[in-house]
């Protein structure tokens, strides 16, 4: 196996990228040959080439096959991200937090797929860890504000909703003085 890995790795170096990639398909789809480490190389190979489809099918089989796997998990929550599919996030989110409960970007990522998937009080909740963790973090300041200025223009009596919306969306401004989209909704 080591030798096959090798001639992969070679192929890749060499510009070979289609031999690597069959030598790298080789591998993984065989369990006894396969490892993680196989999975995230012939991903990177599928993304340098733009194969964004395979890139995602080989890592969703890396997921099967290495379900404990943090680097694979963590490259498929990434390119959901980078392909804006916030609804396959949203189910990944508890167990990557697992792996790293206090991930100021991880916790962001998922409070951020919540609010997109309409489950506010759980992306509430990442939002508030986030500014736990980094009370100067722009983003968790500046979505959570907006979320209580929704809540508030539904509900204008709710002094709370109001107080609240201000004071994240005032930290996210102070934060970031030149930021239009605070000032505005300010």
């Amino acid at each position: 196996d080591n030798i096959k890995h090798n001639l992969a790795v070679l192929s890749a170096e060499t510009g070979n990228k289609e031999g690597a990639i069959q030598r790298y398909q080789t591998l993984i789809n065989e369990r006894e040959t396969s490892s993680p480490v196989y999975v995230l190389e012939l991903a990177t190979l599928y993304k340098q080439q733009g194969d964004t489809r395979q890139m995602l099918n080989t890592l969703l089989t890396g997921r099967e096959q290495f379900p404990d796997s943090k680097e694979i998990l963590f490259a498929l929550i990434n390119t959901y991200v980078a392909n804006d599919a916030y609804s396959a996030i949203v189910p990944l989110a508890d167990e990557a937090l697992g792996h790293e409960p206090d991930n100021v970007n991880l916790n962001y990522i998922a409070g951020y797929a919540n609010e997109v998937e309409g489950n506010v009080e759980a992306a509430k909740k990442y939002y508030e860890k986030v500014i736990g963790l980094d009370g100067n973090n722009f983003q968790g300041n500046f979505e959570l504000g907006l979320i209580y200025l929704k809540e508030y223009v539904a509900d204008p009596d709710n002094v709370d909703k109001q107080n609240k919306a201000q004071e994240y969306l005032l930290r996210a401004n102070q934060i970031r003085p030149s930021e239009t989209n605070a000032l505005k909704s300010l």
